[in-house]
């Protein structure tokens, strides 16, 4: 509970005390992501829009389409938005949630809104992607209404438990 997911205690953590976590480089990546945050933009606000904290997590250091996503839906318990990595990309081909796709990227992430309701609050144009119903975060949003989320957490843990549970 040293923590408490408190960006700026984290970021200034000694080594030894990360270590304490976990071994992983995703939690030595962690501190060099959240020192990035910090720098860029100075604290965190509970309050932000999903879309607003996401395009900020996005400007950090090591900050992709999916660990913001991953970031948001466990530290804000929104499971409306959907990590996509390899487990949900499994279900998506073996249950045939979508053909054709392409995936957020994050040049695009940065400089578009995926839907016209985030659009009005990036105020931002629609994704090229999203316009041609070929990003696949946007399309699981529409299929899985507000759940995708917690649809990708299901499938990470189906895939965790049972090797070639699919594909």
């Amino acid at each position: 509970m040293k923590f408490k997911c408190n960006f700026e205690v984290i970021a200034s953590a000694h080594p030894s005390e990360l270590s304490a976590i976990g071994s992983s480089y995703q939690i030595y990546d962690l501190k060099r992501t959240l020192k990035s945050y910090l720098k860029i933009h100075g604290e965190v606000s509970s309050n932000l829009p999903t879309a607003i904290f996401r395009r900020k997590l996005m400007m950090c250091w090591g900050v992709g389409p999916k660990i913001a996503d991953a970031t948001i839906l466990f530290t804000r318990c929104d499971p409306s938005v959907i990590p996509i990595d390899a487990h949900l990309l499994r279900a998506v081909n073996y249950f045939n949630w979508a053909e054709n796709f392409k995936l957020p990227v994050k040049s695009l992430c940065l400089k578009y809104a995926c839907n016209s309701d985030e659009s009005l609050i990036l105020n931002a144009p629609v994704c090229p992607l999203s316009l041609e119903n070929l990003c696949l975060r946007e399309r699981l949003r529409k299929i899985f209404n507000g759940l995708g989320g917690w649809v990708q957490t299901l499938t990470y843990l189906a895939g965790g438990k049972i090797r070639g549970w699919i594909g």
